[in-house]
Parts: C-alpha cells; sequence; structure tokens
C-alpha cells in the first residue's frame, strides 16, 4: 500500500475534528515493508487500536495490526523497528 493510501485511509477513518481530538499523526511509514508509527494520545489508544484494526479499505481487510504500544516515539522506534527502517525525516 502506499504512503498516500495510508494516510488517506486515516483522514477518512477519523476525519479531521476526530484525528486532532485523538492526537493522531502518521509519524513514518515505509512502502516496502509495509510497516510504520502512528502517533496517538495516550487517552485514546484503545479507541485508535480498536477503530484501525477493524476498519476496511475498499471492502477489503485493511492488514493493520498493532505490535505494540509505547510511552514515547523514540523508545517505539528502538523496541519495535530496526534502525535501517527508520527513515530520518518526518511524513
Amino acid at each position: 500500500m502506499k504512503r498516500e493510501e495510508v494516510v488517506k485511509f486515516f483522514s477518512s477513518l477519523f476525519g479531521g475534528r476526530l484525528a486532532g481530538e485523538f492526537y493522531l499523526k502518521l509519524i513514518f511509514y515505509d512502502e516496502g515493508s509495509g510497516t510504520g508509527l502512528l502517533r496517538c494520545g495516550h487517552r485514546h489508544v484503545e479507541i485508535v487500536k480498536k477503530m484501525i484494526s477493524e476498519a476496511k479499505i475498499g471492502g477489503r481487510d485493511n492488514g493493520f495490526i498493532v505490535i505494540g504500544v509505547s510511552g514515547t516515539i523514540k523508545s517505539a522506534k528502538r523496541k519495535y523497528f530496526s534502525a535501517n527502517l527508520i527513515a530520518p525525516r518526518r511524513v
């Protein structure tokens, strides 16, 4: 899936208002491996996990699987991603 499709998916799923309310931001997404890092507010972790795991893109399963939750972006990168996968820039 392309990065633009992922961004469009989250925009349509949460809408502009909800994305702001949940403090959602796609920190990075690697099209080659299909992995990424999504930030959200700590009070909204459970609802965000539920929404992205149950949502569908174009009538088919979206393929988003939550592999873990972390308190900070830095610790999420360290715990769940290899150093060569993480892009040095934010998206």
